[in-house]
């Protein structure tokens, strides 16, 4: 990944003709290190200090006023952070050592070799590079959730353009983040080499950012100076193949770039524009020059609707079945947004209570929470339809003709999906595996586990698995990371590691250690 960060340098010599060779090397070292200032004594080398603030010291031990190592002592009271290369005619061990003390970068022997220098300049610009993407990391995180711009900014991180795009894995967990698959999604992300796809589709090696959002689907990715955009559909065709798994990607773009200072309203605009453009279960690309999406036409949804509420005043329950699946059908060729879908299905819901004289709330909320999970956690919208109406079904009770008789109880349901998880934690499970074993709708499983649980059946896996891992730590010393994270259901380590300090609060490791105390 490449950088132009520029970083600025004073040299404090006492002797002009060293002095000028110095800077002259510095120069062609040719790594973007600018000489701003020099000095010929300590003391007004740390009056530069204070008044300049440099990335980088380059100084002599001898000097008049004040020498080297009392000039980097207070320096660096002024500025923590200062790179300090001293530069010093004598080859003395003492010297050396209370210069390492210091903090010091480099200690350099006169005369000055073109190549050591370059050489030490080098590591003080990786130094100095990683100090920079993180500060800015961390500043446009925070910027991105909503924090105003600091007004203490280096010029160059203040006046980098930049091009933010705001990405979606499947569909958005407004209402729903409590079933959210955190372990899934991280897999998912985890995927994704980010470096090559940035460099692919901006043709240049340029620096990013990948900030995450609110819920743990989305992804802000952030692209530092790029003189052109990363093609938004490049883009998404680059993510949509890295996954092994099929889901929708969603990106949305700001067309032109934006400052720092226009980060935190750009992200909320953003977001606002996924939210009301988001297509369900496909892939698609929104930009915020994008109108609103207008309302759909609903003379169709009308005509269904006066045949449902025939065929339902009439118990005509088979016809009831087919006008829902017509109606399903209808709107799974359409192109609808989570929010159009969301709002259809839960109008409908209310529709068919009403109908048969369930009008009670808690019922209400119970089916529209069921409905809003199913949207969320659907890929597909054919499986999305079937599962809706098989939602419907569960709540018309008598009016439905294929409610099961003899079904499980949602206690004798939770019993045996909590059975089956700690039976395989090893396995892949997710809550559709779940779904197509047990022959419920993923949301039904949800629901009942979250109810007798008190949490979702993922999350749960997830406590079991972190359990599991925690027991092996501490019963068998022998086993290193990679086995245990294989032996609960992990294949990367890394990931498992992570999913291990996200849970305890510390890594493997650091737990193996804390029980050994």
């Amino acid at each position: 990944m490449t950088s132009r960060q520029s970083y600025t340098v004073i040299v404090a010599e006492d002797e002009q003709i060293i002095l000028d060779n110095i800077i002259q090397k510095i120069d062609q070292a040719d790594l973007n290190f600018k000489v701003i200032a020099s000095a010929a004594d300590g003391e007004d080398a740390l009056l530069l200090v204070e008044q300049m603030k440099p990335d980088v010291l380059f100084t002599d031990i001898h000097m008049p006023a004040m020498d080297g190592l009392e000039l980097i002592k207070r320096a660096k009271a002024i500025r923590p952070d200062l790179e300090i290369v001293i530069i010093s005619g004598y080859n003395d061990f003492s010297y050396a050592q209370q210069a390492i003390r210091l903090g010091v970068t480099d200690y350099i022997l006169k005369p000055v070799k073109k190549d050591l220098l370059r050489q030490t300049i080098v590591v003080i610009k990786a130094r100095l590079d990683l100090q920079t993407r993180r500060l800015e990391s961390d500043l446009i995180d925070k910027m991105v959730h909503g924090v105003k711009s600091p007004p203490a900014l280096t010029e160059s991180i203040k006046a980098t353009q930049r091009h933010m795009y705001l990405i979606c894995l499947g569909n958005q967990y407004t209402y729903s983040a409590d079933v959210l698959d955190t372990d899934y999604f991280d897999r998912l992300w985890s995927m994704i080499d980010w470096s090559k796809i940035t460099a692919n589709c901006t043709n240049e090696a340029v620096s990013w950012h990948l900030i995450d959002d609110k819920f743990f689907n989305q992804k802000f990715l952030i692209l530092n100076g790029s003189e052109q955009a990363c093609h938004a559909e490049k883009l998404m065709n680059a993510i949509s193949s890295s996954l092994l798994h099929s889901v929708p990607v969603t990106v949305c773009t700001e067309e032109e770039p934006v400052s720092l200072e226009q980060i935190r309203d750009t992200a909320r605009r953003m977001r606002t524009y996924l939210e009301r453009n988001l297509l369900c279960c496909l892939s698609s690309l929104i930009t915020t020059k994008d109108r609103k999406v207008p309302d759909r036409p609903s003379h169709q949804d009308s005509n269904h609707m006066n045949s449902i509420k025939l065929f339902v005043k009439q118990q005509q329950f088979d016809s009831l079945q087919n006008e829902l699946l017509h109606l399903f059908s209808q709107w799974e060729k359409s192109d609808m947004t989570q929010r159009q879908l969301e709002k259809l299905l839960t109008q409908l819901a209310d529709e068919l209570m009403t109908l048969i004289g369930h009008e009670d709330d808690d019922m209400m909320g119970s089916i529209e929470k069921e409905l809003y999970d199913l949207v969320a956690i659907s890929t597909d919208s054919k499986s999305l339809f079937n599962d809706a109406l098989q939602i419907l079904n569960s709540y018309m009770g008598p009016y439905s003709h294929s409610r099961k008789k003899g079904s499980d109880t949602s206690e004798e349901l939770y019993n045996k999906l909590e059975e089956y998880i700690r039976m395989n934690m090893s396995e892949q499970i997710t809550v559709s595996s779940l779904a197509e074993k047990f022959n419920f709708n993923p949301s039904y499983i949800i629901r009942v586990f979250k109810k007798c649980c008190g949490e979702p059946p993922m999350k749960y896996l997830t406590s079991l698995r972190i359990n599991e891992a925690k027991r092996l730590i501490e019963r068998q010393a022998e086993l290193d990371f990679k086995d245990i994270a294989e032996i609960i259901g992990y294949s990367e380590q890394q990931y498992f590691s992570r999913v291990f300090k996200n849970m305890t609060g510390m890594s493997p490791s650091e737990y193996r250690e804390s029980i050994k105390k």
